[in-house]
């Protein structure tokens, strides 16, 4: 079974914690990172472009300028049909599962936005799965690739 965690994002604006979390997360392989509209995609694509260059990310814009044999991140509208097994869920309002062998739900530090994570994690939690959570500060690779 896939697993789900949940990883709290850094302090700060959305778009740049995501982008510091698929920075993290895309060492584990080729990614898709899911959001609810165009300009999220624009805005994640500018954030992971503003990242200090150790921690640049190629990535691309599914439907505009992504490459699935190129870009280790594709950045997808909504869940599409190419997802990788890798996901990170980023859409902060939208209540849909993802779905992936591995599946890192960003969890925002705005208090509106963590409601949904809860509704999504009890969701999770209501179709057989046991997410996890971690935190930003204790969010290690290890805590990441370890099996359920």
């Amino acid at each position: 079974m896939a697993r789900v965690v949940f990883c709290e994002l850094p302090s700060g604006s959305h778009w740049p914690g995501v982008a510091q979390l698929v920075s993290r997360v895309v060492e584990q392989g080729n990614l898709t990172v899911i959001v609810e509209t165009p300009a999220d995609a624009r805005q994640l694509s500018q954030a992971l472009w503003g990242l200090p260059p150790s921690m640049l990310v190629p990535h691309g814009i599914e439907g505009m300028d992504a490459d699935d044999d190129v870009d280790p991140v594709v950045i997808s509208v909504g869940a599409s049909g190419s997802c990788r097994p890798l996901v990170v869920h980023a859409a902060p309002t939208q209540s849909s599962l993802a779905t992936g062998d591995l599946v890192v739900e960003a969890v925002p530090q705005d208090p509106r936005l963590r409601e949904v994570s809860r509704v999504r994690f009890k969701s999770y939690r209501a179709q057989g799965r046991s997410p996890e959570f971690l935190s930003w500060d204790t969010w290690t690779k290890e805590a990441l690739l370890r099996k359920s």
